[in-house]
């Protein structure tokens, strides 16, 4: 199944863009700067120093990574029994976790530029 592979080489590709927005952010935030970790219904919060956010965001990065290519290589060696239609289906899907986190850093980076004091 190629399809598959061609997915989680998509979701490679994402991964290493949260990491040049990782880097980019840790050499433009001023020290003691803080990013948001989570976002709740009321906004964003659980502010974190700059160093243990941008760590988080790019665990948190190879975690789904991790968990979205595994399962898309899974389904590539045939160990899953599926349709033609479910074999591009699935795939896709399993790259929606990594197109989420990449918005929700991005996201989170530009919540912690308008912060002022907080943040860039």
């Amino acid at each position: 199944m190629p399809v598959a592979v061609a997915f989680a080489v998509v979701s490679g590709l994402l991964l290493l863009w949260m990491f040049a927005l990782t880097r980019h952010a840790w050499r433009t935030l001023p020290p003691g700067a803080q990013i948001p970790v989570h976002r709740g219904l009321g906004g964003w919060n659980r502010w974190q120093p700059k160093e243990s956010a941008l760590v988080i965001w790019a665990v948190g990065g190879v975690v789904v990574w991790l968990a979205t290519a595994g399962t898309s290589i899974y389904l590539a060696t045939g160990h899953a029994a599926m349709s033609k239609g479910n074999a591009v289906v699935l795939p896709a899907a399993l790259t929606l976790p990594m197109v989420a986190l990449l918005v929700s850093e991005r996201s989170a980076l530009k919540a912690a530029r308008g912060a002022g004091t907080r943040a860039w």
